[in-house]
Formats: structure tokens, C-alpha cells, sequence
């Protein structure tokens, strides 16, 4: 195969592992697609941590509610 020769559906395809793998801009670009996977990891972990968080707070305040029936209440006028 001949770079850049085809169809617009050809050359799409001919680009998507320079793209993906960072070879398109040379040692800049790998080291920039390489952060951008760490990113993308780091933002799984935190979603992960920040979703557990939640959990636990809302486990809590139905346990709260458990204990404490009358603070469902609306208060009195």
C-alpha cells in the first residue's frame, strides 16, 4: 500500500495507527499520546473513588433515616 493514495475511506484507515500510536508527530507525539493514557486512567481511578464515596455516604444516610424515623418528618408550623 501506498501512503496517502486511495479513497477518503483509505487514507482514513492508512492514518489511524500512526494517529493512535503517536508515530504521525514524531517523539512529541508519542509522548503525548503516552500522557494521554495516563490521563485517561488517572480519570477511571478518581471516577471509581469519587463513585464509592457516594455509595458510602448514601448507605449511611439510609441507615440514618433507619434510626432516626421522626427526622423524616416534615416539621411542625
Amino acid at each position: 500500500r501506498l501512503p496517502w493514495v486511495g479513497t477518503a475511506a483509505d487514507v482514513f484507515v492508512q492514518m489511524q495507527f500512526p494517529l493512535h500510536s503517536g508515530r504521525i508527530a514524531g517523539l512529541p507525539g508519542r509522548i503525548l499520546i503516552s500522557l494521554m493514557g495516563l490521563v485517561v486512567a488517572a480519570l477511571s481511578v478518581t471516577g471509581v473513588v469519587i463513585w464509592w464515596r457516594k455509595r458510602r455516604a448514601r448507605i449511611g444516610a439510609r441507615g440514618t433515616m433507619r434510626a432516626h424515623p421522626e427526622s423524616r418528618l416534615a416539621p411542625a408550623e
